[in-house]
């Protein structure tokens, strides 16, 4: 059954036995193939060379071989000359009619039978072969064409070092200095100064230092040193000097300060009392405190001197201390609430910040109020008897004034504009922070 030339191999091993007597098992691992293994000692052990005997060609042999090889040569350098040979070398050798009948062979050959026109009566036929002719001024058919180029080579890179700051010695080494003269002392007229020195005899005379260099040298060190010790103690003088001054205008800075917020608060500088008394305080203030609010503060008071525990008329120093603070902090909490009110005010007392307002903040904020008139023009051009035939300068060629007049002229507008509108307020600092104080979150209201 199936294909006789593939035969299953047999899975038993004949056992082979080697030349000294022993069962060679190489059988085992050639597996019936016919693949040279080396499994024996002796594979890994080099043969013995021999020594083999070749005999030297003689002459004979020798010049057959030359002249086979000139032979070969001579006829690839021929195959190659011939195709390198000029279109004259053909008017030579043309294949004309009369240099063609020389080449001329006939051919005899067998008619087939199933080729088209064939002729029973003709069994063969003889064909003349000639070379074709050759028109001898004919150019040549191939073309010279040059050989497009290989793709350009990488260019060598090029290694510089990295930039450098130019420097003020290398800008000089730079500077070439111009040619004066190209004269050579070529007959030896001029000496040269070292020359002249080594001949006038200076070095061998003995050579003494002066002792005043010395002390000259230290009078200079000494000098120095008093007058570092004298410009040092100027500058600390100096800086006292100016460390007094600067507090001395800051105190006077606080005392105008101090005598500017009186002012502004309508309180006298006689009226005001000592820092202890808490009445002098609700006088000084009591001018600008609305009577509403002068009630609510009594009732505070009122409240607190109640729930306040008796107080013993023998205090101690700690309870004294506690008082002083409280009595401080009351008297802030006044001041600021007169700084609210001030800032809520109006009328006669903010006409003053801005009567002294500075000029550049007039300057910048206010001269032109904005509310132009009728069709853009300014009417200033209009009913004018000069022209711009007299020129710029009323006919003086220094002045070149292009404007006669300013452009705003309102002295008003930073009255008038950019000040500050807040809304007068009876109402404490407290009152107003417990209305902005939530106890649930926000809520929002649709639009109509």
């Amino acid at each position: 059954m199936g294909n006789p030339k593939f035969k299953k191999s047999a899975s038993t091993a004949l056992v082979s036995v080697s030349e000294s007597g022993k069962v060679n098992y190489d059988a085992v691992v050639k597996n019936s193939s016919q693949a040279i293994v080396y499994t024996g000692l002796e594979a890994m052990k080099g043969m013995k060379a021999e020594e083999v005997d070749v005999e030297l060609p003689g002459m004979d042999e020798e010049d057959k071989a030359a002249e086979k090889t000139r032979l070969a040569l001579e006829k690839i350098v021929g195959s190659k000359v011939s195709k390198s040979k000029a279109t004259s070398d053909l008017m030579l050798k043309s294949a004309t009619a009369a240099g063609s009948a020389d080449d001329a062979q006939f051919l005899k050959y067998q008619v087939d039978k199933n080729a088209p026109g064939y002729n029973p009566d003709i069994k063969s036929r003889v064909i003349k072969v000639i070379s074709a002719q050759v028109d001898p001024m004919e150019p040549p058919k191939h073309k010279h064409r040059k050989v497009p180029g290989g793709p350009a080579e990488d260019p060598v890179p090029i290694l510089h070092s990295p930039p450098k700051k130019l420097t003020l010695e290398d800008q000089n080494n730079w500077k070439i200095p111009a040619c004066i003269s190209n004269w050579k002392n070529s007959k030896g007229y001029t000496i040269p100064l070292d020359k002249r020195l080594a001949a006038d005899g200076r070095g061998i005379q003995e050579k003494s230092v002066n002792n005043n260099f010395a002390t000259l040298a230290e009078s200079l060190y000494v000098a120095e040193r008093n007058a570092r010790e004298e410009v040092r103690r100027r500058g600390m003088v100096r800086k006292k000097i100016e460390g007094d001054g600067v507090k001395r205008k800051e105190e006077e800075l606080r005392k105008m300060a101090e005598e500017a917020r009186r002012e502004r608060g309508g309180v006298r500088k006689e009226d005001v009392g000592g820092d202890d008394d808490d009445d002098d305080d609700e006088e000084d203030f009591g001018s600008l405190i609305p009577e509403d609010e002068k009630e609510r503060m009594d009732k505070e008071e009122a409240e607190k001197k109640k729930s306040a525990p008796p107080v013993e008329k023998e205090s101690s120093e700690d309870d004294v201390a506690a008082q002083q603070r409280e009595k401080l902090r009351r008297k802030r909490k006044q001041e600021r609430e007169r700084e609210m009110r001030l800032d809520n005010l109006k009328g006669a007392k903010r006409s003053k910040v801005n009567e002294e307002r500075d000029i550049s903040e007039k300057v910048a904020l206010g001269i032109h109020t904005g509310q132009g008139g009728g069709g853009g023009v300014d009417s200033r051009l209009y009913n004018q008897s000069e022209g711009l035939s007299s020129g710029f300068g009323q006919g003086d060629d220094e002045y070149s004034n292009v404007y006669s007049s300013t452009l705003f002229e309102r002295k008003d507008g930073a009255d008038s504009i950019y000040t500050a509108k807040r809304q007068a307020t009876e109402e404490s600092a407290e009152d107003q922070i417990k209305k902005l104080q939530r106890d649930a979150p926000v809520q929002f209201e649709k639009a109509a």
